[in-house]
């Protein structure tokens, strides 16, 4: 019986080829992702977050990076089909430029993305005092989102199960080229949320959080310094409110100087099963 394919690197699932029409002609602005082929119901959003921004950024000027982006999920990807990014030039000026992209299936957006890019400047540098009392990674638990190549994980969090808060440390499983490690933050980013709103769900009794349908509905990052993943970040995530089956969260990602790296909304759909 042959060996199951090895997972990809996180490298690899950033890597998007060039679009091709029909007859072999490249399509402009568009790049075409794969997904690793797991058992899931859908795409991971995350995946899908990150590889749209990478597209973005083969558009944008080398010396523009990243500032914020802003990504609506509108219905859930195939693990099994090609995902195509479409970008839409949407500025290009001296210090910024912004770009939108659409993921597609099947010709059908599974997602959109706008994001900002800066050329940066000189500037101030404040900083609030980093937090206090959070254990460094080297000796807690692993997490289940961890996975060879892709992810190294800590749940710095593990003995707090009643809080609303998150605390997960990460870093890449693999050499990233430094045009890529946004993506990355991009791409972890999508795992601490859900265990926040679980936490806040599940004070009304064990386990409902995961009786629910539940989704992410959009993303949101800004960068404030480069991020370099390869070292240890800490993603310090809460749930803030919960209403109308929303479930908001907000999380800041901090090195290991306790220097705030980039910030972090997510709202999720966590709907109960209707009676019956």
């Amino acid at each position: 019986m042959p060996d199951a394919p090895a997972f990809p690197t996180l490298a690899e699932i950033l890597t998007l080829e060039p679009a091709h029409d029909g007859g072999g002609a490249p399509v402009a602005d568009t790049f075409i992702g794969h997904s690793p082929q797991e058992k899931r119901a859908r795409v991971f959003g995350g995946q899908v977050v990150a590889q749209s921004l990478v597209a973005a950024t083969h558009t944008a000027p080398d010396a523009h990076h990243v500032h914020s982006l802003h990504a609506y999920f509108l219905r859930g990807g195939d693990v099994a089909e090609p995902i195509a990014y479409e970008v839409e030039r949407l500025r290009d000026g001296r210090s910024f430029t912004a770009r939108r992209v659409t993921a597609r299936q099947g010709g059908k957006a599974i997602l959109v993305l706008s994001a900002s890019f800066h050329a940066g400047g000189p500037s101030g540098d404040y900083e609030p005092p980093a937090p206090l009392g959070i254990p460094g990674p080297e000796h807690l638990p692993t997490t289940r989102f961890a996975k060879p190549g892709v992810l190294e994980t800590r749940d710095a969090s593990y003995d707090q199960p009643r809080t609303p808060q998150r605390r997960l440390w990460f870093r890449a499983g693999c050499e990233l080229d430094p045009a890529l490690h946004a993506a990355g933050v991009a791409y972890a980013t999508d795992h601490g949320p859900f265990g926040a709103a679980r936490r806040i769900v599940d004070t009304a009794g064990a386990g409902l959080f995961d009786q629910m349908f539940r989704a992410s509905l959009d993303h949101a990052i800004w960068f404030h310094r480069p991020p370099r993943i390869k070292d240890w970040v800490l993603y310090d995530v809460e749930a803030v409110t919960h209403r109308d089956d929303r479930i908001l969260t907000s999380g800041r990602i901090l090195d290991g100087d306790g220097r705030r790296i980039a910030t972090v909304a997510q709202e999720i759909l966590a709907r109960s099963p209707e009676p019956g």
